[in-house]
């Protein structure tokens, strides 16, 4: 494949190891900054990629992913932060090893405990299960846990740390499996 400026790109595109951490920071400020868990995700991951590897991942802007926030708006349908992550895992990796993590992606995000990041200078929160990859399922059973609305600021402050644990899962798997 060759970019726009000639340069020929071949994918699966070369990965770096990441920091977890620093993914996961990344995630979860996007998230906040756009009100977009696919597109926290997404940055978190791809623009990490693009300021540590650059070409090719400096061309993917993460705005692209923006219309799958909050399960497609309207919807609820599939967590906006597992297609950010999902993204990423396919720019890196290829198809048997897509499939692979994103089944691993999704047991893990059905059965971990959301949120588990807890951003410096902030408390944690109440947890729970979704038992589900979907927006809806994961919303309302941490709205059922906590007592908050859904919409509220303190959901969309959960979503920004589900972001960042989405985001810190696909770069220790990836780590583990790319290097």
């Amino acid at each position: 494949m060759v970019d726009g400026n000639g340069n020929n790109v071949s994918w699966p595109y070369t990965y770096k190891k990441l920091d977890p951490d620093v993914a996961a920071k990344r995630a979860y400020e996007n998230c906040k900054a756009k009100k977009s868990c696919s597109y926290g995700t997404a940055a978190g991951l791809i623009g990490y990629l693009a300021e540590e590897v650059g070409h090719p991942f400096n061309l993917i802007p993460p705005e692209v992913i923006q219309g799958f926030k909050g399960g497609v708006p309207g919807h609820s349908s599939i967590c906006g932060a597992i297609v950010g992550a999902a993204l990423a895992i396919g720019l890196v990796t290829d198809v048997k090893t897509q499939d692979k993590l994103l089944n691993e992606l999704m047991v893990w995000y059905k059965n971990f405990e959301f949120p588990k990041f807890v951003p410096e200078g902030k408390n944690e929160m109440v947890t729970s299960i979704s038992n589900s990859e979907l927006c809806l399922h994961s919303v309302g059973n941490w709205c059922k846990a906590s007592g908050f609305e859904p919409l509220s600021p303190e959901m969309h402050e959960r979503c920004a740390r589900l972001c960042a644990d989405v985001a810190r899962f696909v770069v220790e798997r990836l780590n583990e499996t790319l290097t």
